[in-house]
């Protein structure tokens, strides 16, 4: 019940919070949080904030997202903190003893906050135009008393998302928990060019995302890059 980046101790649920516009939508960045969740084995739930920025014609690639995230058992909430959409099963979802928002700069963590609990007054701050990244408001952890009880840990955001340095190469495919219904012919197979691997033959078959494949395999050479960088 850990969570290294940002750093909170004894937490009971994880709320990954992320935005379609302003900032953009990064998988990468997503698929590398619940990495980490499923490392610590925290109960996680995806949070697509900034509804009301999504246009029309984007609203089909975003329901592709939330359908691939939900196909491979992870909840997922769409909310705008403007329109009130999803506030309310969005509270329901952070009963508990502390619960943690974490999520990039600029998707509305503090705001989101801000709109559930009476007198928390997070400051909060616009886009970058000319970057198109969120401002480092949030600089510190602060938890924040739960109206229903527990705690609400508001966290800094970030700009990218590193795997913690004790992820082994060979647990790396253990935090794809799709991966886990498929044999290799091979036990320390890296499911990258190996014959007889299972994951790379559900990926042909279709039984498993392109999209997830391809973050698998990025995470995996900046685990092997950080692995040689040790030694």
């Amino acid at each position: 019940n850990l969570l290294p980046q940002p750093p909170v101790a004894n937490v009971d649920k994880l709320l990954i919070i992320v935005s379609w516009r302003e900032p953009d939508f990064s998988n990468l960045v997503l698929d590398g949080l619940l990495a980490q969740a499923e490392f610590f084995e925290l109960p996680v739930t995806i949070v697509f904030n900034k509804m009301d920025l999504v246009r029309k014609r984007d609203l089909p690639k975003l329901e592709k997202w939330v359908s691939l995230y939900e196909s491979i058992g992870y909840p997922v909430l769409k909310t705008s903190v403007e329109t009130g959409e999803g506030l309310d099963n969005l509270w329901e979802t952070m009963k508990g003893n502390l619960v943690v928002l974490a999520g990039p700069s600029g998707v509305g963590k503090s705001s989101i906050l801000n709109a559930l609990i009476p007198g928390a007054e997070l400051r909060t701050d616009d886009v970058s135009e000319k970057t198109g990244r969120g401002r480092h408001v949030t600089t510190e952890v602060r938890l924040l008393p739960n109206p229903h009880g527990g705690w609400v840990a508001d966290t800094p955001g970030f700009q990218r998302v590193d795997l913690p340095r004790w992820v082994a190469l060979e647990s790396l495919p253990i935090l794809y928990r799709e991966f886990s219904k498929f044999k290799c012919e091979f036990n320390n197979c890296s499911h990258t060019n190996e014959p007889g691997c299972g994951i790379t033959l559900a990926l042909k078959q279709g039984l498993i995302k392109p999209e997830r494949y391809q973050t698998y395999l990025q995470w995996w050479e900046a685990t092997k890059q950080a692995e040689e960088e040790q030694f």
